[in-house]
């Protein structure tokens, strides 16, 4: 670590926001984390790390309660938090201790296990992996909040984007919906396209005619949310109506026979009674996996990984602005929630050779391969072929 977060070493990161461009990766021993742009040496950069981030229930472990300037889900909590600052050289960790944070609770060797280095506008940040599993470190899942808060801990920049995102006066402390997570941190891995952005809100839909905003947009005005949900006149759900979402984003869903965008929500309803909504989602152009935005369309399945079929969300008519990456969908009826991505009319609901090999595309070596087996050998030993060198990450 030198403290420069360049291009050479990072690349683009995991993404920008704000001006900020945040990265993750790792090596055999050690996670690495950096922070380049937009803020000053007197602010803090945190990071948080939920060690076992597939456990989606209250049961997880880990803290809700605040530390500088965030708060965070039930079902994804940080077990550690890490807290940088350049100008007084700031080294923190902190732990949860089941009822609160205190450093007592994480302890790793400064230096040896954990350690930054900064100066103007960049950070980068090492923490030994065995620190926080013992062992099995890297085929253990794991997921990352990263954050950034002024000189008196109050929030003004995150990633994953589906946070919020900008400094509020008054409002030092913001939720975190979002974290990027990483089934293995094992070598060979791409940080930027192996990680998924997971999400959590919920809302209570007991108004008629109000939209309700989810993730990092739900004080927002932008007009363009990743997910929002409007009542109609008379759609409201009841008093105790309450819709909650998990979006997961950038990351291709387990392998079935859908080839729709790397992003979908699970929806869950609890104690609502005629519930109807006009439905927005917001994507983004690398989520896309092919699909035709002009012809975008939202589709449901009961289960993930789809045991079922795909089918198209019913509700009354579509609006698709492709320059602002987001659809609309009037009218859906509560029957309709359940697990939904968005396709194209072209999509296919049933399993083919193209839906099977979508996800993931052989090179152009195994692809010459694969035509000299179909000549030498035959189609069903080249068929074989293809399916052995499926990958599912």
């Amino acid at each position: 670590m030198d403290g420069d977060a360049s291009d050479a070493e990072w690349g683009s990161g995991l993404g920008t926001v704000n001006s900020t461009q945040f990265g993750v990766t790792w090596d055999d021993d050690f996670w690495y984390f950096s922070a380049k742009g937009g803020f000053s040496d007197t602010d803090y950069f945190m990071i948080g790390i939920d060690r076992d981030p597939t456990n989606e229930t209250s049961s997880n472990t880990g803290g809700t309660a605040a530390r500088c300037g965030a708060t965070f889900p039930t079902e994804n909590k940080p077990d550690y938090i890490l807290v940088q600052r350049q100008n007084t050289y700031a080294r923190e960790s902190w732990g949860w201790n089941g009822s609160a944070w205190d450093q007592s609770s994480f302890n790793p060797s400064i230096t040896s296990d954990y350690d930054f280095s900064g100066a103007g506008g960049d950070y980068e940040v090492k923490l030994r992996k065995s620190t926080v599993f013992g062992s099995d470190e890297d085929t253990s899942p794991v997921g990352f909040f990263l954050w950034l808060s002024n000189g008196s801990c109050e929030f003004f920049n995150a990633w994953p984007p589906e946070n919020p995102n900008g400094w509020t006066s008054g409002v030092p402390t913001r939720f975190l919906y979002a974290h990027t997570r990483f089934e293995t941190t094992d070598s060979g891995r791409l940080p930027s396209v192996y990680g998924s952005r997971v999400a959590w809100a919920a809302n209570t839909l007991s108004v008629d005619n109000f939209t309700y905003h989810y993730f990092g947009e739900d004080d927002s005005g932008s007009g363009n949310p990743w997910l929002s949900l409007t009542t109609t006149a008379s759609g409201a759900g009841g008093a105790s109506c309450v819709v909650r979402a998990k979006a997961v984003g950038t990351r291709a869903m387990e392998q079935t026979s859908f080839t729709g965008i790397q992003r979908y929500v699970d929806f869950a309803l609890t104690d609502c009674t005629g519930l109807e909504v006009d439905v927005q989602m917001r994507y983004e152009e690398a989520e896309l996996n092919g699909t035709d935005e002009t012809t975008g369309q939202f589709y449901r399945c009961a289960s993930l990984p789809c045991s079922g079929s795909w089918s198209p969300v019913s509700g009354g008519t579509y609006t698709r602005d492709a320059a602002n990456n987001n659809i609309l969908l009037t009218n859906v009826p509560q029957t309709q929630f359940s697990y939904w991505t968005i396709g194209d009319s072209n999509t296919p609901t049933a399993i083919s050779l193209t839906a099977l090999t979508a996800e993931n595309v052989p090179s152009g070596a195994a692809l010459m391969a694969g035509i000299a087996l179909l000549s030498s050998i035959g189609l069903l030993l080249a068929v074989r072929r293809l399916q052995c060198n499926r990958r599912v990450e």
